[in-house]
């Protein structure tokens, strides 16, 4: 895998973060090239469809979401989400909106779900996935996510980080 790390620009040259960037195809790919790691638990191989323009309208929404700057962020992800009902970072993002700003993580789970099922290594979406299984007191599932996230992230990554922590303690913590 790419040895930048997520938080510096993207060696493809759009400015960008890593993360925010090219990381999630890297995984992708790195996961391909490992004999026995990938596809794991069974999973099949996947083709996921990523559209740049959108996860940078997405990007923009939830740093003005994590700013607390909420006003049409909503409409503008469900606009997103109608426009690409199968896209896994709009299904990410309206997961992160509905349990963190409406704190509602019933309705978060499925489009956290929706979004590892289109993009299996999203290690953000398996580890609030998992979060939110254990807010709602569905531990087991919760494990298995937090599992999950370690599995797709780079064991120093940030969320992999995280979700360790959280294993500790998986029925306490918010999304």
């Amino acid at each position: 895998m790419n040895a930048t790390g997520r938080d510096e620009p993207c060696p493809c040259g759009s400015g960008k973060k890593y993360r925010k960037c090219c990381r999630e195809r890297d995984v992708a790919l790195a996961r391909q090239s490992l004999p026995g790691n990938f596809p794991a638990d069974g999973e099949s191989p996947f083709t996921a469809l990523i559209l740049p323009e959108v996860d940078e309208t997405i990007d923009r929404l939830l740093c003005r979401m994590e700013k607390g700057q909420c006003e049409n962020v909503e409409a503008k992800l469900k606009a997103l989400l109608r426009e690409h009902p199968g896209y896994h970072t709009a299904n990410y993002a309206m997961g992160v909106f509905r349990a963190m700003v409406l704190k509602d993580l019933d309705g978060a789970i499925p489009l956290f779900q929706k979004a590892v099922r289109v993009f299996p290594p999203m290690p953000e979406a398996h580890y609030n996935l998992g979060t939110c299984y254990s807010q709602t007191a569905r531990i087991g599932e919760a494990v298995a996510s937090l599992r999950k996230a370690i599995q797709y992230s780079a064991n120093d990554d940030f969320v992999a980080e995280k979700a360790r922590a959280r294993q500790s303690r998986p029925w306490n913590g918010s999304c």
